[in-house]
């Protein structure tokens, strides 16, 4: 059986699997947000490879685009989450559709303002649809730091509001269990360094409900 070559996963058909879902998934929310954040700079900043913005600058040929990584570790899903074949089929269309926008959109003069307004729908559509993955990882601590930590980015791509919101779905018990759960795990491993920061993070959600 032909074997895919993958040039940006660290996982193949082989090694993904219940234990490491998580951190596929953490890969493909990097890209997003790097794709969110590079709609909102347009031409102010160059991506990657491109020396200047342009539409195909998310997603081109190059090993550099970060659509196409997103592409690649989503060619995984379907392993790393077996039992939610629907959402990934919903989730592989809507990340299509972004590709394909993309391209027309480079076969025409676009104003910045347009192509950001409508790249960034379709980002956070597939955020959006990331939620039945991400449910599957809620009782994994480190991927619950990573939500943390990348709050910004998380409400940047959907609201002030959604995170805390999410956490409260994931976990009902609370943020206060959610900072007890990562601590303990986190000592455990020997990262009791960490705490300080995990603590901080938690206060920063809190603040965010209340404000």
């Amino acid at each position: 059986m032909h074997k895919r070559a993958y040039l940006h996963s660290p996982f193949c058909e082989a090694t993904i699997n219940k234990d490491n879902r998580s951190l596929l998934l953490q890969f493909i929310l990097k890209e997003l947000f790097l794709s969110h954040s590079l709609c909102q700079t347009s031409n102010e900043k160059p991506l990657l490879r491109l020396q200047t913005f342009s539409p195909l600058s998310l997603s081109t040929l190059t090993e550099s685009a970060p659509l196409d990584r997103i592409q690649e570790h989503a060619t995984l899903i379907p392993l790393a989450f077996p039992f939610k074949a629907v959402e990934t089929e919903i989730f592989a269309h809507s990340l299509s559709n972004a590709v394909t926008l993309l391209y027309n959109l480079s076969k025409c003069p676009t104003p910045p303002e347009t192509f950001a307004s409508q790249i960034a729908n379709y980002l956070r559509q597939m955020f959006f649809l990331l939620e039945p993955f991400i449910e599957e990882c809620k009782n994994d601590g480190s991927f619950l730091f990573f939500l943390l930590s990348n709050h910004k980015d998380i409400s940047l791509l959907s609201h002030t509001k959604y995170l805390p919101s999410l956490l409260k779905k994931l976990h009902p018990q609370g943020l206060s269990f959610i900072q007890e759960c990562i601590c303990d795990r986190f000592y455990k491993k020997g990262f009791a360094y960490l705490i300080p920061e995990i603590k901080s993070l938690v206060k920063q959600i809190k603040k965010s409900v209340t404000s």
